[in-house]
Formats: C-alpha cells, structure tokens, sequence
C-alpha cells in the first residue's frame, strides 16, 4: 500500500518558499516537516497550482545528488480531467526514515496564488486480487474544510452482499476537490491521490489501470473512511469505489 501526503500555502509572487505540511495524523514530524517512520518510495506526486512555475522535495539525501524537481505541473487551483501527475513507480526515488521532507514551490502571478502538492509514499505495493471488479457509488453532504483533510460521512447508493472486499481504485468528485485518501481498519498507511471536479472527468490511467496495486480490504459492515482535500467548503461529494469481492462473493447474486 501507499500513503498519501500533502502541503499547502498561499505563495507570494516570485519567491520560492516553503509549503506548510497539511496534518496527517499518520506521518511523525518535527514541528514543522513530516519525517517517515521508515524508508519509502515516491512513486507519484501531484503538484498543482494556476500559475505555479517550480515545485521540488528535499531531504538530508537529496541535498547529496542536487535539487530534486516534480514535472509535470498542473496548472489549475483544483483537480482537473487527466491531471498532470509524476509517475515515479516504476523509477521511484527513496526517501529515508527520519529525514525531514522539505517541499517548495515557486508562483509567478503578480498576487498571491495558493501552491499544493500531494505525495504518494510506498512501503511495498500488494497485490490486485483476482476477480470481477465492480464501481460502488456514494454520496456525501459532509462539508469540507478548506485546505486541511476533512473526513466525509458517506452513503452508499446500495447496499453491499456480506462479505470482505479489496478497494483497487477511489473517485471523488466535488466542486473544489483536490485529493482523497481511504483509511482502512488495521493498515498503517492511507491511500489515495488525485481528485476531481465534474463527472466527466477522469482519474490520470495508471489509477484506473490498479498499477499501484490494492488500496486496502473492508467489510460490508466496516466501510472505508474517506477523507478528502478541497480548496473550498464543498458540502457535495460523489464517490465511485472500485472494488472486487473475495472468494464466496458472487457480484450477480
């Protein structure tokens, strides 16, 4: 599985600086930088902002091989249809434990415009598990906070057969999204990536294609907890879970 980090701040023109971590919950820190807890892998990011120019991580390790810079970068405030993300997966890039992940970014606009980056960090991908995958929708009316992961009350549209279910992929749709990311019970890490703003869009293809693997398992009375970043007070959310049941569980009966 992978975790899903982010950083946010409202960036003064022409001057690099530093983004502020967005609380996790999961990831330790220092005060001021989040620090794994072990070794992971950047295996995508997500930088996006209207007139954002320049985004780059740093750590102790980096500092050794020179700056480090994310491209492509989306030039839009929220999510958009086939965002531009970093695709790292296949050539990911070691962050080590306990070295404290510096992020900046770098806006040219005359005013203030607002810089965010969402982070996916690895510990080891699992497996997709066999079987016949099916999109579950829900809804929620739980409104956002802006700027900060704000956890969404959700119902589902129908409910599921008994039985235990692994989550490949998640949509979220809302008016100011920009990310999400799923709790399971008994995982560690928090999965997610890229939001949307309109039914008509869609998710960059590596997550519809389940390349990072499963996101994580529940039960049809445990749901998924579903946390989502907006850049606004969103009070309308649409989710499509993209699940396959396990063995015993037949989607046609």
């Amino acid at each position: 599985m992978w975790h899903t980090l982010a950083w946010t701040k409202s960036l003064t023109a022409s001057t690099l600086e530093e983004l502020t971590k967005v609380q996790d919950g999961i990831f330790a820190d220092d005060g001021t930088r989040f620090m794994p807890p072990s070794d992971v892998d950047l295996i995508a990011a997500y930088a996006l902002g209207t007139d954002l120019q320049r985004v780059k991580i740093t750590t102790a390790r980096t500092r050794q091989l020179g700056n480090v810079y994310l491209r492509p970068i989306q030039p839009t405030l929220i999510g958009a249809n086939d965002a531009n993300v970093v695709l790292m997966d296949r050539t990911p890039f070691r962050l080590r434990a306990n070295e404290a992940i510096t992020v900046e970014a770098f806006q040219d606009n005359a005013g203030a415009q607002r810089g965010t980056l969402i982070a996916c960090l690895s510990g080891g991908l699992t497996a997709v598990p066999p079987g016949e995958v099916a999109m579950i929708r829900a809804n929620s009316t739980t409104a956002a906070v802006a700027n900060a992961w704000s956890l969404l009350s959700y119902t589902l549209e129908s409910a599921l057969p008994a039985g235990t279910y692994a989550v490949l992929c998640c949509e979220h749709i809302s008016a100011n999204a920009q990310a999400h990311r799923l709790t399971f019970d008994q995982q560690f890490f928090r999965p997610g990536g890229p939001s949307l703003t309109d039914v008509n869009q869609r998710l960059p293809y590596p997550w519809l294609q389940y390349r990072f693997g499963m996101m994580g398992r529940f039960t049809n009375t445990n749901l998924p907890r579903v946390e989502v970043l907006c850049n606004g007070a969103d009070a309308a959310h649409e989710l499509y879970f993209h699940v396959v049941p396990f063995a015993g569980i037949g989607l046609s009966s």
